[in-house]
């Protein structure tokens, strides 16, 4: 497969990384925030944490549409309605007077995260010529990897000095500047291969979100009716999802990939990291300020430097 040509290489893959690099950030460093979320809007931690754990559920649901989304939109349109949802969001969090607003505009930006996430990577293979692959790549996980440790410490800077609202202002204002060069520096990479949405597949994925939304409420509020139907069912769809893309081509989610066994192993081990990560995301800074009365800028620090270690 021969890479597409692009004029300036080099700006479409700045941007690229810049737009998914704030992204990360938006979604690593809101924890050094909760304290004051929850000073704000009169809250307890539990509620507050559905900012991260609702923004979980959305982004899961949207990774599997990505694909498609790929294949069917040019990509320089589909990166920047990526982009201007994600500042819709950023915009209705920074007015938010209620905390349901500020819900729904983390909701937005878990849109926009959960269709950029996977894309990103195979956007970046695609224009990469083979021998070049392995240098773009490893700088690619390179600037993901250190959004989970400058997240918190510029939440914690801007928390210091500034009402909680300068941190998604700080995020809009970066997501409207590469908004305003992707115009010039993004090109439309992928080949496009128009199909109809497989609905049906589309709604059975939301027993992803099903199961994880069920696992939470499991741990607070014990095995109930509702809490054993909505196990049942997201196990249910969740089968049912497997085996419709098994048979349907071409799939939805590509499944087959799991008779590897290697990259069963990498998945399986992966998403044992990321729980331990979110867990620890949502409990070290409520930790830090709220047990110990550090500062938001004491927090932030502590908490990236562990991260990085």
């Amino acid at each position: 497969m021969h890479s597409p040509t692009i004029k300036h290489r080099g700006a479409f893959v700045a941007t690229l990384l810049t737009g998914t690099f704030s992204m990360s950030i938006s979604q690593s460093s809101l924890s050094t925030a909760y304290p004051a979320f929850m000073k704000a809007f009169g809250l307890g931690a539990d509620t507050v944490a559905w900012l991260t754990t609702g923004f979980m559920l959305v982004m899961t649901l949207m990774i599997p549409v990505s694909p498609w989304l790929l294949h069917n939109v040019t990509f320089q349109r589909l990166f920047q309605a990526i982009e201007l949802i994600f500042a819709i969001g950023t915009g209705l969090c920074i007015w938010a007077p209620s905390f349901t607003v500020l819900m729904i505009g983390r909701l937005l930006e878990a849109i926009a995260v959960g269709i950029i996430f996977p894309s990103f990577q195979t956007v970046l293979l695609t224009i990469t010529p083979h021998s070049e692959r392995g240098r773009v790549m490893g700088t690619a996980g390179l600037v993901m990897g250190s959004a989970l440790a400058v997240g918190p410490i510029i939440s914690g800077v801007l928390l210091t000095w500034f009402p909680w609202q300068a941190l998604f202002l700080f995020f809009l204002v970066v997501s409207l500047l590469v908004l305003a060069v992707s115009t010039v520096t993004i090109a439309s990479v992928m080949p496009l291969q128009p199909t109809q949405l497989d609905w049906v597949s589309f709604l059975l994925s939301a027993s992803f979100p099903i199961l994880l939304y069920a696992l939470g409420a499991l741990s607070k509020k014990g095995l109930t009716v509702g809490v054993v139907g909505l196990l049942i069912l997201g196990v249910l769809a969740a089968g049912i999802f497997v085996v419709r893309q098994l048979n349907r081509q071409p799939p939805m989610l590509q499944m087959r990939v799991f008779a590897t066994g290697m990259f069963t192993k990498a998945v399986f081990l992966t998403g044992i990291s990321y729980v331990g990560l979110i867990v620890t995301t949502i409990l070290m800074p409520l930790y830090f300020q709220t047990l110990l009365g550090l500062s938001p800028l004491i927090s932030g620090l502590s908490w990236g430097q562990l991260r990085c270690c």
